[in-house]
Formats: structure tokens, sequence, C-alpha cells
């Protein structure tokens, strides 16, 4: 249940700003929305960040690194994203935001891979169910990895 409500909350946070953005992209508003836009980016990373903290620390092992690593590129967005608004002309902001969105994009497409299509899982690592039968609630559990 928890789980869910995470997820929730953060996909409404992300329509909230996807929303605003859009409206003030389409309506042409003055600059100083274009700051407004960039704080809700940042709001949007921190609260990411907020709950994949606490949500993965349970988490050991292979799991937690990826959690870990996840967080990393959580932080990187955020911290790209407040350079945005403190420096609004730098292209360097603009890029690390741009490609740690798009390593966002690549882990998530990727972990969903991995969690839905049987052929992707790693050799090794097999997928494994919560009690109950919900496929809502598996996880790819690792075997003896060696590498």
């Amino acid at each position: 249940m928890l789980d869910s409500l995470e997820h929730a909350t953060m996909f409404l946070h992300l329509a909230i700003y996807a929303g605003i953005a859009l409206v003030v992209k389409l309506t042409q508003l003055p600059e100083v929305f274009m700051w407004f836009v960039g704080l809700l980016a940042a709001s949007v990373f921190s609260q990411e960040l907020f709950l994949l903290h606490f949500h993965s620390t349970d988490h050991v092992g292979l799991e937690g690194h990826y959690h870990w690593l996840l967080q990393l590129i959580v932080l990187v967005s955020f911290v790209s994203a407040l350079a945005m608004i403190s420096f609004p002309s730098s292209v360097s902001a603009a890029i690390v935001l741009s490609v740690s969105v798009l390593f966002q994009v690549c882990w998530f497409l990727n972990m969903g891979f991995i969690r839905w299509v049987p052929r992707f899982v790693p050799k090794g690592c097999m997928v494994s169910f919560v009690e109950g039968g919900n496929d809502m609630h598996g996880a790819v559990s690792t075997g003896q990895l060696t590498i």
C-alpha cells in the first residue's frame, strides 16, 4: 500500500509540474514564470530523492546498490535543476540536467524490461513474487552471481 502511495505522489507532483510548464510555454507568459517552472522541476527531483532515500533504507545487497545509484542520478538532476534556476543561461547546467534525466529514463526502461520480460533477467537471477500472487509486487532476486 505504501509503495503505491509513494508512486502516486511522485506521479501527481510530476503531472502538476508538467501541466504548469506546458501552460507557461503555450501561453508565452513572461520569463518570471520560467523561474517558477524551474523551482517546480527542482521540487519534483527533491521529492523523488526524498522518497527514494526512505524507500530504500531496508534494501541490501544488489538491490540496495541499484537504489543508491538511482539516488545519485536523481541528486545530479536536483542540483542541476537548482543550477538552472540560478544560472538560466548556463549551457552546461542544461546539458547536465538533460543527460541526468536521460539516465533516469534509461534506468527505468532497463528495470522495466528486467522485471517484466523474463528473457532480460540476468543469468543467475530469478523473478520472485510476494505471497498472494500479485504480479505488481514482484522483485528480481539474485542468486550466486560471479563476476
